[in-house]
């Protein structure tokens, strides 16, 4: 970005909030991008029979909930989630194939940069795009 100032060239870069992140991840595409970044069949198994079994309750002033499967994102709290976020959104930016300067990401946010508005928009679609095909959702309100 330094260049760019220095360069007093234009640079337009949009941050990219995901609704609900962690919560909308689908497990089959955690399967699929663990598999694809090389992780261990055996490795696979053993979070997937950690996920597998996840049931959960919801409490609230008048009682709570039957127990149901909880089918879709990852845990809360958990330590291994990180890692895993972090592997489907490495695979999905391979997807992305940006044609901008940079796009920067860390954990749930993501900037897209790029040296026209027009492409910045373009690179947003494509993002959105790919995140909705697999179930994700960029917040229009914090984007």
């Amino acid at each position: 970005m330094e260049k760019y100032r220095d360069a007093q060239r234009e640079l337009y870069c949009v941050f990219v909030d995901l609704e609900k992140a962690y919560d909308r991840v689908p497990r089959e595409e955690l399967w699929y991008c663990m598999r694809k970044s090389g992780v261990a069949e055996k490795y696979v198994r053993v979070v997937q029979d950690m996920y597998e079994r996840s049931r959960t309750v919801v409490r609230c002033a008048v009682g709570q909930t039957e127990e149901f499967k909880v089918e879709v994102g990852l845990y809360q709290g958990s330590a291994l989630n990180p890692f895993l976020f972090a592997m489907v959104m490495d695979q999905l930016s391979e997807e992305v194939r940006q044609e901008s300067p940079w796009t920067m990401m860390f954990a749930d946010d993501i900037v897209i940069c790029s040296e026209s508005r027009e492409q910045v928009k373009e690179n947003l679609e494509r993002w959105r795009f790919v995140l909705e095909r697999r179930g994700m959702k960029v917040s229009r309100s914090k984007t």
